[in-house]
């Protein structure tokens, strides 16, 4: 249950343009599948900074 932000990934803020279509992506991805999550840098604005990997491949590759 606790929200991520993917680190060195510039995206979309849901509140702006194209943050909706950025998070509608992500879901179609990932939703209700595990990810690993590495390197955790910090926190911003309630989320765990770090990146993450989904079949064994980091998510940025994937998003791009």
């Amino acid at each position: 249950g606790d929200r991520v932000r993917i680190a060195n990934f510039d995206a979309a803020e849901i509140d702006e343009w194209g943050g909706k279509s950025a998070t509608q992506k992500l879901k179609n991805l990932i939703e209700g599948e595990e990810v690993e999550l590495k390197k955790a840098v910090n926190i911003d604005r309630g989320r765990v900074v770090c990146d993450v990997y989904y079949n064994g491949t980091d998510i940025k590759d994937q998003l791009n």
